[in-house]
C-alpha cells in the first residue's frame, strides 16, 4: 500500500471534476491510497494479482445547513444539506501586517499566498480570517480564525 498526503491542491487526483475549483480553495488535506485489490472472502492482499485500486479522501471547509437533528436513546443523528454555491471570498485570509513586513513577503508565489495550509514560517504572520461567502450579496458569511485553520491543518499534516 502506498499513501501520499498533500496540503497543495495542484498534487490532487481528482482535480479535474467540474466542482474542484471552489473545494480546492478550501482544501485541508487530501490524502491517495494505492493499494492491491483485497479478496473479500479473506481480508487480505492477493498478492498474485496485478489489479490495483486508487481511493482518494479530501477534506476541505464546506458549510451545510443541517435539515434534522435529534437524540435517540443517547445518540445523536442529523441530516444535513451542503450550502452550494459557496465561494471563498478571495477579500479574506490575506496578511494582516504594516507596510514593511509585508514588503518582505512579496516574493511568495499566489499558491503561496493563497495556501491555508499551516506553514512553519508563513503561519507565524497574522491574517484575517478565512471567510466563505454562502451568497453573492455577503449577506451570509462564515468565517474562520486563523488559529483554526492553522491548528487543523498542523494536526492533519502531523497525522498524516
Amino acid at each position: 500500500m502506498t499513501m501520499k498526503g498533500t496540503a497543495n491542491p495542484a498534487e490532487v487526483i481528482t482535480q479535474d471534476r467540474l466542482d474542484w475549483q471552489q473545494k480546492a480553495k478550501t482544501l485541508i488535506w487530501p490524502q491517495s491510497i494505492i493499494r492491491h485489490r483485497t479478496d473479500p472472502a479473506q481480508l487480505l492482499p492477493d498478492q498474485e494479482s496485478n489489479q490495483v485500486e486508487a481511493i482518494e479522501c479530501a477534506l476541505y471547509y464546506c458549510v451545510k445547513q443541517i435539515t434534522t437533528a435529534n437524540v435517540t436513546s443517547g445518540r445523536y443523528f442529523e441530516e444535513s444539506i451542503e450550502d452550494t454555491p459557496f465561494v471563498r471570498d478571495s477579500e479574506s485570509w490575506i496578511f494582516d501586517l504594516d507596510g514593511d513586513t509585508l514588503q518582505g513577503l512579496s516574493n511568495l508565489t499566489a499558491a503561496q499566498n493563497d495556501s491555508i495550509a499551516f506553514h512553519p514560517r508563513l503561519s507565524r504572520f497574522p491574517r484575517t480570517d478565512l471567510s466563505l461567502r454562502l451568497n453573492l450579496d455577503n449577506h451570509h458569511n462564515v468565517y474562520i480564525s486563523q488559529v483554526a485553520v492553522d491548528g487543523i491543518s498542523a494536526f492533519m499534516q502531523r497525522t498524516f
